[in-house]
């Protein structure tokens, strides 16, 4: 990032417009009091439609995670948190961060404790 006319920009010269996008969600979640989840959100799909696009899935894992991240803290969008937690454990089941998430759903919402267990047992075991 740089600031440019009281502006936040990113050279995207250097960067893909994957990393793009994912840097301004990251930018929307950590650098805006309160966390921007709607605009966040937004950016990591334009991510996804962009990682579809060009088929460069480097960083579908971590987008996918932060699309669940943030439909978790959002209102009435545990559907679509358990979607994107489902997609990312079909393609990556090795990936701690969206097991502890699809846990985290089930515990919360689904109010399937024995499931969340299983789930978060394994989180523990890939870290």
């Amino acid at each position: 990032f740089y600031i440019k006319n009281n502006a936040y920009n990113v050279n995207n010269a250097i960067h893909s417009t994957v990393q793009v996008l994912k840097a301004f969600g990251d930018f929307h979640l950590h650098h805006t009091q309160p966390p921007n989840y709607p605009n966040a959100v937004q950016c990591y799909l334009d991510a996804m439609d962009q990682i579809e696009l060009t088929r460069d899935h480097q960083l579908e894992e971590p987008v996918l995670s932060s699309i669940a991240t943030c439909y978790l803290n959002l209102d009435n969008e545990q559907e679509n948190m358990k979607r994107y937690c489902l997609m990312g454990i079909h393609k990556y089941p090795n990936s701690a961060d969206l097991n502890f998430l699809y846990s985290q759903y089930l515990f919360q919402f689904a109010r399937s404790y024995v499931l969340a267990l299983k789930y978060l047992d394994r989180t523990m075991e890939l870290q």
